[in-house]
């Protein structure tokens, strides 16, 4: 980045645009979004007969999320703290995880199940789930070092850093940090997850029973795990290390705030 440029980056010489300034419309889809899982599981534990902590949850993720984001931009689209912004997407991406990855979590923990079936299919996918963001973590670290990602960012005048917009975009979640495994971690563990929830639900004959939507969410829970997965890796921590972390320790480290470039 040029001197100029530099110059024109910073807070105090105008307002720079960066993709904080697609938060409004970054809101209003999350709103969107979160609409499906609310319908979803409140017609579902309603055909169950069971807990609706389930829609209420997703209730309140739909008001919250928007109304966060949304006061994030007011807020910061003039100082473009990085970690502010890093917090709003993460809570923008809470609905699209409930949309496309959460019916195993939601249904293994909250739907009428055989107490054992419950308590051992929802464990697995819990520690699975703890596993695949431990290791996409460990990876976003050694790619941070390895890449020099840090010494990457633009120093504007004495306290100020400037976190060049798509910084980790050559980051991936996947990989083969163990040489004697043919695949990444987080890829197997993902699948071994939803191999062991599959099971833990046909043995226990779940889908004979009649009341509620059980085939329809054992199958969204064998196929929706991997994606939830790979959604938490991807998306969620990827946004939890770089954006938020991240900065925060840069911050705590060397004094200057870190802020978003275009």
């Amino acid at each position: 980045m040029k001197r100029d440029e530099l110059v024109s980056a910073t807070p105090t010489s105008g307002i720079v645009r960066t993709r904080i300034d697609r938060h409004p419309a970054l809101a209003g889809f999350s709103a969107f979004m979160g609409v499906l899982p609310l319908g979803v599981y409140w017609l579902a534990f309603s055909a169950f007969g069971a807990s609706q902590i389930p829609w209420k949850i997703a209730l309140g993720l739909e008001i919250f999320c928007p109304v966060f984001v949304y006061v994030q931009y007011l807020m910061n689209r003039r100082s473009r703290r990085l970690y502010w912004e890093g917090a709003a997407a993460f809570v923008s991406l809470l609905p699209f995880w409930m949309a496309v990855g959460s019916h195993w979590f939601f249904y293994l923990g909250f739907a009428p199940l055989p107490a054992t079936v419950r308590s051992i299919a929802l464990s697995f996918g819990i520690v699975m789930t703890i596993v695949t963001i431990w290791m996409t973590w460990r990876n976003y670290e050694r790619a941070t070092a390895r890449l020099n990602l840090i010494h990457r960012m633009n120093a504007v005048g004495p306290n100020l850093l400037v976190y060049p917009d798509g910084l980790e975009a050559g980051v991936s979640m996947f990989e083969r940090s163990w040489s004697w495994l043919p695949v990444p971690p987080a890829s197997l563990v993902s699948a071994i997850g939803s191999v062991v929830v599959a099971c833990a639900l046909l043995s226990g004959r779940v889908f004979d029973q009649a009341n509620g939507p059980h085939i329809l969410f054992i199958m969204l829970s064998v196929i929706g795990f991997p994606i939830s997965c790979l959604f938490i890796g991807h998306f969620l921590v990827r946004v939890a290390y770089f954006h938020i972390y991240l900065p925060i320790k840069i911050e705590r480290e060397t004094g200057k705030k870190v802020i978003l470039g275009p």
